[in-house]
């Protein structure tokens, strides 16, 4: 069943191959994801139980998908592993999982600050400084 593959997917964190309906494209897009969590989103309107998942190849940027279960046609989990930090901005002891899982201690971000266009600072959860690069393609790279 397409949620008990998600849901090993998070547990495991592995990256899958997500075919979906997308109402923006209105039409079928294919993207290689992390499996975040599954349950109602805090955005949508209804508030029924939803894929959520960390979008790698975004046409736009990085970003979050929400989707219904019947906007997912195909998921295929990836033997290519995630790590959380490449996505988790915020503290998920304040806004916990619906999913439980043991990802282990995973540094939330509390500010960060733009320094200019090639440096950003950030400041994490337990006030340790981290000054980054950002490249040409706009990922973080530690000095």
């Amino acid at each position: 069943m397409l949620k008990d593959e998600f849901i090993r997917a998070i547990h495991d964190k592995r990256k899958v191959k997500l075919t979906f309906y997308s109402k923006e494209d209105e039409g079928l897009l294919v993207r290689k994801c992390a499996p975040m969590d599954y349950g109602p989103s805090g955005r949508a309107k209804q508030k029924n139980d939803r894929f959520h998942l960390w979008d790698y190849e975004s046409d736009t940027q990085n970003h979050t998908l929400s989707l219904n279960p019947e906007q997912i046609s195909d998921l295929k989990v990836l033997d290519e592993v995630f790590d959380p930090s490449e996505f988790i901005s915020w503290d998920t002891t304040e806004s916990p999982w619906f999913i439980t899982r043991d990802w282990g201690s995973i540094p939330s971000i509390k500010n960060i600050f733009h320094i200019n266009d090639m440096f950003l600072l950030i400041v994490d959860y337990t006030m340790t400084i981290n000054i980054f690069v950002v490249d040409n393609i706009r990922k973080l790279h530690s000095l």
